[in-house]
């Protein structure tokens, strides 16, 4: 398997989150080479946000989708 082949071939295994880190320690990958980086949003902090209709209606947004994804890295010395 491919993913094997380059997991092996490795220096080190950027995983994004515990349960990749866990199933690659199940399937044999040594612990050194696995590093995780859970990245992401804690969605909990929205749940109490409501929607601005005037904004939507100020912008000509009112009866569109609305959607917003990113990302953001920060640089690597």
């Amino acid at each position: 398997m491919l993913e094997s082949f380059c997991y092996a071939k490795a220096a080190m295994i950027l995983l994004v989150s515990k349960g990749f880190h866990d199933r690659l320690l199940e399937r044999g990958f040594p612990p050194e080479k696995l590093r995780t980086l859970v990245l992401g949003a804690d969605g909990s902090i929205y749940k109490d946000v409501k929607p601005d209709h005037e904004y939507w209606k100020r912008h000509g947004l009112d009866g569109k989708i609305k959607a917003v994804t990113g990302a953001l890295a920060m640089p690597m010395d």
